[in-house]
């Protein structure tokens, strides 16, 4: 049983990240004009110990299994904060560039627990989680289904 609190202290190191999917525009997406085929997803954040910057944030969209859209997340805090583990929270933009149309589509495993509703060819579904520089993920949650026209 001594290997059992040690298991359980490394279980909590997450503890306290959130992420929450704030808004998402535009409501619809034409992905044959490069002027309207942009999302851009607004999220808050709070991490207890200020990792949060130099990690990433994954983007699934759930027409299809394998279209998640990864974006590195700047620095956000200086070194010596992460060094005394000060909590920090904000909010973060952040930008899929050229969401495309999807011919037929398939199970995206990454969403099943969390979007609201399937996705269609014509109706998308973004999940959005955030993933700390020390590899701890946090679901921010999925947007309302999206118009592709």
């Amino acid at each position: 049983m001594k290997w059992l609190i040690p298991l359980l202290l490394a279980g909590c190191g997450g503890a306290g990240f959130e992420a929450t999917l704030l808004e998402a525009t535009p409501q619809a997406l034409d992905p044959s004009r490069d002027e309207a085929n942009d999302l851009t997803l607004r999220v808050r954040y709070q991490h207890p110990a200020a990792l949060l910057g130099d990690g990433t944030a994954l983007v699934h969209d759930c027409r299809a299994d394998g279209l998640t859209t990864k974006l590195s997340i700047p620095p956000i805090a200086s070194q010596e904060a992460k060094d005394r583990a000060v909590p920090i929270a904000g909010e973060l933009t952040l930008l899929v560039p050229d969401v495309g149309r999807v011919s037929a589509p398939g199970a995206a495993p990454a969403c099943a627990t969390f979007a609201p509703e399937p996705s269609t060819i014509d109706r998308a579904v973004f999940c959005v989680a955030l993933v700390d520089s020390a590899g701890t993920e946090a679901p921010a949650g999925c947007t309302a289904p999206i118009a592709i026209q």
